[in-house]
């Protein structure tokens, strides 16, 4: 069971000083949605839908990501760790608190090096998907690499879980969405799309047939082979 975070009441006093004194990284000064204070710790707005009844109304993002975040401790994926869970007086919004992580997104991380460095991709999925964690959201600005080699994912509102690996439909789906995000088709057809997926086959030790299924499926999204 996920831990519970005691929320706390984010005045509008508050949220204008913490704004004065915040880096924002995200949205707008009337309405931030993500800021970055000076002792480095990341402060991350879900505001609520116009419709009063949704999803987003019935599963909060925000309490999504704390879960997330503790699912995922426990799997041993690095990720952030949530600090506080915080609301606005009028309900407008959930936030939450976290220390930053240091690094850089693989987005980042890939245009100050060798293109060739996405083969760590191809062990992080592997591994991510023996853990079984499909990470819907899953794209290279969501996937840090530490100055210390390691990768930690950040952005985690949107993730689903299995009790064992991850079968060859949920692998394929988070790799076409992968492949296929268009910030990054770039990356990776440079790669060679081919040779990552041949790549991640041998890492993840698949069968002939969960292979042959998974590049006909990305393939059939657009993923270019």
């Amino acid at each position: 069971m996920a831990k519970s975070i005691p929320m706390q009441i984010l005045t509008d006093a508050q949220l204008a000083d913490l704004v004065s004194r915040s880096s924002l990284l995200e949205g707008e000064v009337s309405k931030p949605k993500v800021l970055l204070d000076a002792d480095g710790y990341i402060y991350k707005f879900f505001y609520q839908p116009s419709r009063k009844l949704s999803s987003r109304t019935l599963f909060p993002p925000f309490k999504q990501f704390v879960k997330n975040s503790q699912t995922l401790s426990k799997r041993n994926v690095q990720t952030v760790s949530v600090c506080d869970t915080m609301t606005a007086q009028d309900k407008r919004f959930d936030a939450i608190r976290y220390q930053a992580i240091e690094g850089h997104d693989f987005r980042e991380h890939l245009k100050q090096s060798d293109h060739s460095a996405i083969s760590m991709i191809v062990d992080i999925m592997a591994e991510l998907h023996h853990q079984g964690v499909f990470f819907r959201a899953i794209h290279l600005g969501n996937i840090l690499h530490q100055p210390n080699g390691d990768y930690a994912l950040i952005d985690i509102s949107d993730c689903w879980f299995s009790f064992g690996q991850l079968n060859a439909f949920k692998r394929a789906r988070n790799l076409a969405h992968l492949m296929n995000y268009h910030s990054d088709k770039s990356y990776f057809s440079h790669y060679g799309n081919d040779r990552f997926l041949n790549e991640y086959a041998i890492k993840s030790k698949l069968s002939k047939t969960s292979f042959w299924f998974i590049r006909a499926y990305v393939r059939h999204k657009g993923v270019k082979l």
